[in-house]
């Protein structure tokens, strides 16, 4: 643990290490664990002995939640994307649905791939699947946007 922290190599990507953990320690007490440890798997998600857990990170910010069942957390800053971002994992004809007015884009994309992140990690696979099999079900993503500066986009997701 504390030589992969020495390896980042940015002091943002050391106080995001810390605050996850942190988070994390937290989550797993809040779900009643009475250990706190967690070990990074082989793809760096990660592990606890008996709940599972899961981490997000937006600037220096980090959010965690334990539970006895599969979840996912995605939290990102909302910002403007590129088309080339949206393309990535909206169909032509979501791309044509989304506002025009780019506030309320940028808000909607950045909830939209949280969703989609959330959910392809409650199920373990991370972003190495096609964006087309990670789409969730209905009822299984909760998202909304919290209003602040930075405003955050979120979605916490079950696997079924």
């Amino acid at each position: 643990e504390i030589a992969a922290f020495f390896r980042l190599k940015t002091d943002v990507r050391r106080r995001a290490r810390l605050a996850g953990r942190l988070a994390v320690e937290r989550a797993l007490q809040n779900a009643g664990a009475s250990q706190t440890k967690v070990i990074a798997d082989e793809l760096g998600a990660p592990r606890h002995p008996s709940l599972f857990v899961s981490i997000a990170h937006a600037g220096e910010r980090a959010f965690a939640v334990a539970d006895v069942e599969p979840i996912g957390l995605d939290v990102e800053i909302v910002r403007p994307r590129e088309a080339s971002f949206e393309a990535l994992f909206l169909s032509p004809e979501e791309q044509r649905s989304l506002p025009e007015d780019a506030q309320r884009r940028a808000r909607l994309v950045t909830r939209l791939w949280c969703c989609l992140e959330a959910h392809a990690k409650a199920r373990g696979v991370g972003l190495r699947e096609p964006f087309e099999t990670l789409r969730p079900a209905p009822g299984l993503v909760r998202s909304g946007v919290l209003e602040g500066e930075p405003e955050l986009a979120w979605a916490l997701a079950r696997s079924a």
